[in-house]
């Protein structure tokens, strides 16, 4: 049997061409999910975290937290503490021989991010993971339910849950019932992280793309969002799913996923802006910046161009 809970490298820039790495990019994903396949583009193959990254920022690495994303199955509150502790754990081995310099940012989708606020919440509180505390600089959540502080309301988020269980045959989903269980605690887990959410950056993108087959949203924005001050939202045209998935760098919404580690970590990709420099000095065309795209153009089976302008937006 395979294990079903690691921290894995999809992608670790050479140091040799492109500098030092500066950026450790977390990826958790939810549930259901895998450590690869939900950051795939089913239409075009791509795995952003392998593919595009690379393209655009180079001297960032990318890891995957995999662990068993069927939470409903026994429960689901113990399943997001007891992972959020393993992450620690890896992730501690992962940065043995580096330096609070290389900064992280989490990325995680659906539940996976209620494991990131976890891990986050540990880290401030426990000496043994302090080092993760300091050298955090930002999460972005995809689809992550937020509000959900009492029975009810988990039982709703649960039940919008639903379409996301592979057999129910008609009958109530057990990701329902798992999180009407967990009620107390899985609001204890956001409530916790908002007392100390102030000192990260936080961006929160929701989805206003209905699940296939039926008149729903996963997570609406109503759960999807913070309500804290200097949270920034973005509503992604999507289904729950395809959210957090992309099939070029010239993708609106994977350009501002970019933007949004950059403005986190504040740190410049300094060998695409020193060749720039180096090219202009020599009066010769070069790269502008990290981050300058070609005019941008949707995925397939996405409506969030930028030149349309009323498809998605970037909210104070």
């Amino acid at each position: 049997m395979s294990r079903r809970v690691f921290l894995e490298e999809l992608f670790v820039p050479d140091e040799n061409k492109h500098g030092p790495i500066n950026i450790d990019l977390v990826l958790i994903h939810g549930v259901d999910g895998d450590s690869v396949q939900t950051w795939k583009d089913v239409d075009s193959g791509m795995i952003w975290p392998v593919d595009l990254i690379p393209q655009c920022q180079p001297r960032t690495r990318v890891l995957s937290f995999a662990y068993n994303g069927d939470m409903y199955r026994n429960d689901c509150a113990a399943s997001i503490r007891d992972n959020a502790r393993s992450l620690l754990s890896f992730l501690m081995t992962k940065r043995k021989r580096v330096g609070p310099e290389r900064r992280i940012v989490f990325v995680a989708h659906c539940l996976g991010g209620l494991i990131a606020k976890h891990a986050l919440y540990v880290s401030e509180f426990e000496k043994e993971f302090r080092a993760i505390k300091a050298a955090t600089d930002g999460v972005l959540f995809f689809g992550t339910p937020h509000q959900g502080t009492h029975r009810d309301e988990w039982d709703r988020i649960g039940k919008a849950f639903s379409p996301l269980d592979k057999v129910t045959r008609g009958r109530r989903s057990p990701l329902v019932d798992a999180m009407k269980r967990s009620s107390h605690a899985l609001a204890d887990i956001n409530d916790k992280f908002r007392q100390i959410a102030v000192n990260y950056d936080i961006t929160s993108f929701y989805e206003t793309g209905l699940w296939p087959g039926t008149s729903k949203l996963i997570v609406d924005k109503t759960a999807g969002v913070m309500m804290i001050p200097h949270e920034k939202r973005v509503h992604i045209d999507a289904h729950h799913r395809a959210m957090c998935t992309f099939s070029s760098v010239k993708d609106p919404i994977f350009e501002t996923m970019c933007d949004r580690i950059l403005q986190a970590t504040e740190v410049e990709e300094e060998s695409e802006t020193e060749e720039a420099s180096e090219a202009n000095d020599a009066g010769v065309p070069g790269t502008m910046a990290a981050f300058t795209y070609p005019a941008s153009t949707a995925a397939p089976g996405r409506s969030d161009h930028l030149g349309l302008g009323t498809h998605w937006h970037l909210a104070p």
